[in-house]
């Protein structure tokens, strides 16, 4: 999956209770090394894009083949409160987490993953186009980003009637 596709379009959020952010307990990986974003069973997916697929390769050359090339959305946290993610072109896996690639993100321009720790003098956070701001917080050593799967009511609540 090549970096050189659009990334993340982002619907502003309706102002939610701050509580939210600290009952997310699925988080995504945001991954420097990834060039390409792999859905896991914490979104809900668009479209698929016929024709399309990716392989991926890991860890000692483990791979998964066949993977359809989707846009997915979810729920995710901003510092403004809740909103619904859009997610285009990744791989749908379908299992566990979502695998997010920081390039991915930043191809649309205006984008920045902020991705060194508090710690190191960095800022640890997502700041999207329109100034909305996800934090990114820090397990083992790993960054991620509070995301869930929405409701049908949550996505046509925020995102209006969608007609294809």
């Amino acid at each position: 999956m090549s970096v050189n596709q659009p990334a993340w379009h982002l619907k502003k959020a309706c102002r939610e209770s701050a509580h939210a952010t600290q009952l997310a307990k699925r988080r995504a990986l945001v991954n420097r090394g990834a060039n390409g974003g792999i859905v896991g069973d914490d979104t809900h997916i668009l479209c698929i894009h016929p024709g399309q697929e990716v392989y991926v390769t890991g860890i000692e050359n483990h791979k998964i083949s066949s993977l359809k090339v989707v846009n997915v959305s979810a729920k995710i946290f901003t510092q403004q409160g809740e909103a619904i993610g859009m997610f285009p072109q990744h791989a749908y896996h379908g299992k566990g987490f979502t695998i997010h690639s920081s390039g991915q993100i930043e191809w649309f321009k205006g984008n920045v993953v902020h991705d060194r720790f508090l710690k190191a003098a960095g800022a640890q956070h997502t700041r999207m186009l329109d100034g909305c701001v996800l934090p990114i917080d820090i397990d083992n050593g790993l960054l991620h980003m509070s995301m869930v799967p929405h409701t049908k009511k949550e996505f046509f609540r925020r995102m209006g009637s969608i007609r294809s």
